[in-house]
Formats: C-alpha cells, structure tokens, sequence
C-alpha cells in the first residue's frame, strides 16, 4: 500500500490557505450578484465546493472519536450511526486508511489503482463539477478523476439494476429543490474520502440541491445503509455547498498508475523520509 501521509498534510494545508483565499473572493463576487435574477429550476454550468457556513456543526480534527466533519469538504450534522457486527467484519478497512483525519502510514484510500470514486465522496473533493441539463434528464460531471452520472428525471428505478459505481440515480423538482434518489451500487467505494469503511451494496443516497441565490446551491444528503448500521439507522443533514464559476471549464484530470507512481517516487516518498 502507498503511503499517503504525507500527501493527506499537504493537501490539508493547501486546502485550508486556499478556503481561506476562496471564501475572501467568495464575498467579493457575492456583493457583485447580489440580487441577480435566476432560475431556481436550472443548475446547468461549473460549481466549485466549499465549506457550508460553520454554525452549530462541528468539523473534526485528527483523531476526533466523534466525527462530526470531513477535513476536505462534508459537514455532519450528527456522528455516524454505529456499525452492525456484519459491517465490522465486512466493511471496515482493517489496514487503515491512508489519508485525510486518520493519517495511518499505510492502507486504503478512495480511487486506490485509479478505482472510481463515485458519489458520495465525490462531493468531498476539493474540485468543481458541471451541471448540463437536458429533457429528461441531469448529467452532473465530476473534474476528480473524471467522473460523471447521469440523473434520470421523472423515472423509477428499473426492477433489473445491474450494480455499479455510481449506482442508479433517478431525480425530481420538490418545489425548487432537486431531489436525487440513488440506489444500485457495487459496494465498493467509501462513503466520504475519511470514512474508515466502505459502504455496502445496498447503500441509498439522497441529495436535494437548493439553489439559493444566484451564485450558490446548498447540498444536504441524507445516507443509509441497513447493512452497515442496520434497518432503522440513518446518516443525515450531510451537508456541502457550491458556489457558481460561469467562467470556468473542467479540466482535464485522468488518473493513470504511471502518473501516481511518478508522484509517490519525486514527491510523496522524499516528504515521508521514504528511500
């Protein structure tokens, strides 16, 4: 397993200067579109995420037993419901996880070998996603490892999902909050970048997007998994928001072993004291 101690520190420092950096410019741009007309219905373009105003919700440190906060990205409104022994045995990774608050010289972390991330970590990751709307249906592009889902509007999920990733997302308009069902996945992938388990393959996510203003989108999800913290447990009010860039585009962002290999030969094992 790599190690990504090194790596995890960086990019928390890098994040925090540029959340910092962000939110000052963030302001500036508010007073610009302050009262400036939309559409409530349409999300189309880039959005860059960021932290929800703090509030009551807490955001975890290193070492917090009681997580109530993703260093990179996620807000938790409450501690995660406690896994079922099935879960302990099943979905724990037991060799750590390399990276955001738990910072264990080895182990697993998201997009390991170039895996997908999917969602819901995606939304933890420091990088915009695009919105293109069509009849029909949604398509949301994640810059991350260059992902991307389609959200099918209006439909029900099909009796036959075969499991994937990104699961089988079907959407709503509830008023003029987007509301997202997701449902159909592999079971592979973590619930957010420093969960210390991977979620089951009967994972249900929930997303309602709520575009406030102009420039902004407030994201709550609701999680669950009767597998992991069994049938009558729940993981909600997790939150992120997403400011508007019109004048940004993705870029370009592959993940290929050789370029990881090369980053952990020049860059991660130098930092970590590694020969």
């Amino acid at each position: 397993m790599r190690n990504r101690v090194a790596s995890a520190i960086f990019l928390t420092v890098v994040a925090l200067l540029f959340s910092s950096a962000l939110l000052t410019r963030t302001a500036a741009q508010s007073e610009g579109t302050k009262g400036k007309a939309f559409d409530t219905h349409d999300l189309s373009g880039v959005w860059y995420g960021y932290f929800p105003g703090r509030g009551a919700v807490k955001v975890s440190g290193p070492g917090t037993a009681d997580k109530k906060g993703s260093i990179r990205g996620l807000l938790y409104s409450s501690p995660e419901p406690p896994l079922t022994p099935w879960a302990e045995a099943n979905l724990v990774f037991h060799e750590g996880v390399s990276h955001g608050t738990h910072q264990v010289a080895t182990g697993a972390y998201p997009g390991q070998d170039c895996d997908p991330i999917g969602v819901p970590a995606l939304h933890s990751e420091p990088n915009p996603m695009e919105f293109v709307q069509s009849p029909g249906r949604i398509v949301q592009f994640f810059e991350y490892h260059r992902e991307w889902r389609t959200i099918w509007m209006n439909e029900q999920h099909p009796q036959d999902l075969e499991p994937t990733y990104m699961g089988h997302s079907v959407g709503k308009w509830d008023g003029d909050t987007l509301v997202v069902d997701t449902i159909g996945y592999n079971g592979k992938e973590f619930v957010d970048i420093d969960s210390s388990h991977r979620m089951s393959d009967a994972f249900h996510l929930v997303e309602r997007y709520r575009r406030v203003s102009y420039a902004d989108i407030e994201l709550s999800m609701d999680f669950y998994d009767p597998k992991a913290w069994g049938t009558e447990a729940a993981w909600k009010g997790v939150r992120r928001n997403y400011k508007f860039k019109p004048d940004w585009r993705l870029q370009e962002y592959y993940c290929t072993k050789d370029e990881w290999g090369d980053f952990d030969e020049k860059i991660l094992k130098p930092a970590a004291g590694v020969k």
